[in-house]
């Protein structure tokens, strides 16, 4: 009620009612589907871009995730007290840390996986399959523009 009326004669442009709407479902996407499996948000991103890595460095992976190294780094530790990464000293660098997925990250990894899928299949459910290519063409566009 409250949105609707502060969208009402309050001189609201269409660009600031989809950035609201793109907010709102984020929102409600965190809110609705949060199934609290991981410690961290993107710890399946994560763990996605170790499984064919034979070792990489804390900067590599921050690099392939498109993260602050801080970010990462507070990230790493999560998944090192719950046993799904090891660290262990690089052969080439002494001074330098190579990061690998245990096999109980793999497994981790798969169920994070599976459950994505659900949180994803749910959330979108009420869009035909074409309203989801347009969607997601429409934000890949955004996404691409924002980001180059």
């Amino acid at each position: 009620m409250l949105q609707r009326r502060f969208r009402e004669g309050k001189g609201v442009t269409i660009n600031e009612e989809l950035f609201y709407a793109i907010r709102r479902s984020n929102a409600c996407l965190r809110r609705k589907h949060a199934d609290g499996s991981v410690s961290h948000k993107g710890s399946g991103r994560l763990l996605d871009l170790l499984e064919d890595e034979k070792g990489t460095s804390q900067q590599q992976l921050a690099d392939a995730a498109g993260l602050r190294a801080q970010t990462v780094s507070e990230m790493i530790c999560v998944l090192e007290k719950n046993g799904w990464i090891k660290k262990l000293q690089s052969p080439d660098d002494r001074r330098q840390a190579l990061i690998y997925i245990t096999d109980e990250g793999k497994q981790a990894r798969l169920y994070i996986r599976e459950q994505r899928r659900k949180r994803a299949d749910a959330f979108f459910e009420v869009l035909s399959d074409e309203e989801k290519q347009t969607l997601l063409e429409l934000l890949n566009k955004i996404n691409s523009e924002r980001e180059g």
